[in-house]
C-alpha cells in the first residue's frame, strides 16, 4: 500500500528522434544518443546502405531547410530527416539553354559537355556565369580559371547575361558639359 510520487523534472525535455529514409536497410525513426553524433552513425544504426544507394546523393533537412554536407562526419541535430536517394544516371540541365532537362551522366564529361547537350546556351545565356548543384547540396560557380567537376546527380544553371544599355554619345557630352560648367562656376 506504498504511494510515491515522481514531480516533473523541469530541466528534462524529450528530444526529437531523426527520420532516416530512402536506401538504407531499415529506415525509421532514430533517437540521439549524443551531441554531436554524425551522418556515419545515423547510417550504420540503419543497416547500411542497400545496393541501389548514392551516399553522394543523401539529403539532410533541418527545419525544412536543406543542410549542405561534404562529408559524413557532418553533425545530425534532433529533428532532422536523413534522406538516402538511388543512384540518378542523369545531369539536370536548367536556365538559359534550348532544351531544358535531364541529360544522361558519363563519367568524365565536362560542363560545356552537358551545356551543349542541352541545344547550348541561348542568346539570352552567360556561359561563363553558370553554377553546377552536387547532389549533397554543395554549390560552386563557374570561374574564370576554374569549371566545377561534374558529378552524377548534379544540376547546372545556366544563368542570363547582364544587360547593359548602349554607349549613348549624346548622352555622354551632355554629363561632361554640366559637369564641366558646375566646375566653372
Amino acid at each position: 500500500m506504498d504511494r510515491f510520487v515522481v514531480h516533473a523534472n523541469l530541466n528534462f525535455f524529450e528530444k526529437e528522434n531523426v527520420q532516416v529514409l530512402g536506401e538504407v536497410n531499415i529506415p525509421g525513426s532514430y533517437p540521439v544518443l549524443g551531441d554531436g553524433e554524425t551522418l556515419q552513425s545515423f547510417i550504420d544504426r540503419s543497416g547500411g546502405f542497400t545496393s541501389k544507394a548514392f551516399p553522394e546523393a543523401i539529403e539532410i533537412f533541418r527545419d525544412s531547410l536543406r543542410v549542405a554536407w561534404e562529408n559524413t562526419n557532418v553533425s545530425i541535430s534532433p529533428g532532422d530527416s536523413v534522406i538516402v536517394k538511388e543512384r540518378p544516371g542523369v545531369i539536370y540541365v536548367s536556365g538559359e539553354v534550348y532544351n531544358i532537362g535531364l541529360i544522361e551522366y558519363q563519367k568524365g564529361k565536362s560542363l560545356n559537355y552537358y551545356i551543349d547537350a542541352a541545344g547550348g546556351t541561348t542568346a539570352l545565356g552567360d556561359k561563363n556565369d553558370v553554377i553546377v548543384i552536387y547532389a549533397n547540396g554543395v554549390v560552386k560557380p563557374k570561374k574564370y580559371f576554374s569549371t566545377p567537376k561534374i558529378r552524377d546527380g548534379a544540376t547546372i544553371i545556366v544563368n542570363k547575361k547582364e544587360i547593359s544599355e548602349p554607349f549613348n554619345p549624346t548622352e555622354f557630352a551632355n554629363m561632361t558639359l554640366s559637369l564641366l560648367s558646375s566646375l566653372v562656376t
